[in-house]
Order: structure tokens, then sequence, then C-alpha cells
């Protein structure tokens, strides 16, 4: 068995993976509602525990947006996202759903994906991708104006005490609150 050319190239696609995994990881868990930590714990644990004890060279492992999305729904009918109860809600769905999927493998039922359509599967996996980009930019636009509010309210307090200074002949473009 030849080590160093095969380990080379596993290092290389092992960087590549981290580089790409740790931002998407964070951003899913923010569309989880779950703080970007969160992700970078589920973007990497569920990797080295597969690497340990996995069996397919061809499944993919890691957080993806259709379950962050799920995930937000079932724990915002639980708790309001950003407070304890919330990620104690999305601890217990990740433990439950592992649970599950330990008893389904245990009973060997993975013979019921080919029971599966193809479309099903598609649906899941790829599908929804132009929905999900909608959903994430309306949450992005969202959190962009509340950037540039912030950043126009802070330009408007610094600016009033120049006016203040300067007089009426430098005055900001519009008022606060307006």
């Amino acid at each position: 068995m030849k080590v160093g050319l095969s380990t080379a190239g596993d290092l290389a696609a092992g960087a590549v993976v981290a580089v790409v995994l740790a931002p998407q990881g964070m951003a899913y868990a923010l569309l989880a509602g779950l703080p970007p930590i969160v992700g970078l714990y589920a973007a990497t644990l569920p990797l080295l525990v597969y690497a340990l004890v996995g069996s397919s060279r061809h499944l993919s492992v890691g957080p993806v947006a259709i379950v962050s999305l799920l995930v937000h729904v079932a724990c915002s009918k639980v708790a309001p996202s950003g407070t304890t109860a919330y990620l104690a809600a999305a601890v217990q769905l990740a433990l439950l759903t592992g649970l599950l999927q330990l008893l389904l493998g245990t009973v060997r039922a993975g013979f019921m994906v080919n029971f599966l359509s193809r479309a099903a599967i598609g649906g899941f996996t790829g599908e929804p991708r132009p929905v999900l980009y909608v959903v994430i930019a309306a949450h992005e636009v969202g959190r962009l104006k509340r950037l540039v509010a912030e950043v126009d309210r802070t330009a408007f307090v610094a600016i009033t005490p120049a006016q203040e200074v300067l007089g009426e002949g430098f005055a900001p473009m519009h008022k606060e609150g307006a």
C-alpha cells in the first residue's frame, strides 16, 4: 500500500473541504437560528466521527440548507430564536435524530430508500436550491437594511455636533426618525 501519494492527496482534499466547509457551516447555523460556532461543530464533528466509523466513500456528511431550515422551523415552535431554550431544543432535536438513525441502521432499514422516487431524492438534495437562494437573500436583505439604518443613525449622531460648531450651513440630508 502506497502511503505517501495517497496521504498528500487526502491532506490537500481535507484542506480544501475545511476552507469551504467552515463558512458554509456558520452560514447554515445562522439559517437555522443558531450561533455560528454551532455551525462549526456541525460541520466538523460529523466528519471526524464518519472518518472513524463510516463505510461509504460517496456519502456526504455535514450541514445542508434544507436541514437548517427544518431545524429553524421545528425549534422556533418551541422557543424564540437566540435563546438558550432554542439552543436546547436544537440539541435535543439533533440527539433524537441521531438516535433514530442509529435505530434504523441497527435494524438494517436502509432498504427503504429503494422505495423513494428519484424525484423525491432530487428534490431533497438539489432541486430546491433556487428557492433557498431567494429565502436566504430575503433574510440577508433584512439584515442589510438594519445595518444601513445603524450606519445612518451613527452618522447622524456624528454629524450633529459638527453642525452645532459649523452652523446651519452644514446640515445632514435628513433628520433622525425620518
